[in-house]
Parts: structure tokens; C-alpha cells; sequence
């Protein structure tokens, strides 16, 4: 849920609502008691070591090949039209 606060509100207290939305709150900005924004955190990307990576590919699911095919002939029809 975010919290409803006026821009000369946010002017005023910039550094405690940066500081908030540090830790992940939502504001929804005014002028005039309209809503006219919203302000959100800006998640950082997280680093994942190649290891890590190689490892979550490595232990997935192994695609059925044979099902795979089944299951897009059952959603797609892949009979081409006939030519005029």
C-alpha cells in the first residue's frame, strides 16, 4: 500500500522518504490533493556467479521431447494453408 504525500510535502522531507523507500515503501504524489505519480525503489540487480548459474541450469527439468512435440501439435495448427 502506498502513502499519500503532497510534492511540497515530499520537498520538505526528501531525505526520510528516500530513506523509506530505501526500505521498499511506495508514495503516491500529489499536487493540489490530485494524484500525479507514484515514487518506488529501485530494486538493484543481483549478481549471480556463473556457478550458481551453470548449477540452476544443470538441476531443471529435462524437456520430453516427444511429449513436447504432442503437446504443441495439440495447441497449434501447423497444417499450411492451400495456395491460391
Amino acid at each position: 500500500m502506498s502513502r499519500t504525500v503532497s510534492h511540497l510535502e515530499l520537498r520538505d522531507v526528501t531525505d526520510e522518504t528516500l530513506r523509506r523507500l530505501e526500505r521498499g515503501e511506495r508514495f503516491t504524489i500529489t499536487r493540489d490533493g490530485i494524484p500525479t505519480g507514484e515514487l518506488t525503489s529501485v530494486h538493484p540487480r543481483r549478481f549471480v556467479n556463473a556457478d550458481t548459474a551453470i548449477q540452476a541450469l544443470v538441476d531443471d527439468t529435462l524437456i520430453d521431447p516427444d511429449r513436447f512435440h504432442q503437446d504443441i501439435d495439440r495447441g497449434v495448427d501447423q497444417t499450411p494453408p492451400p495456395r491460391p
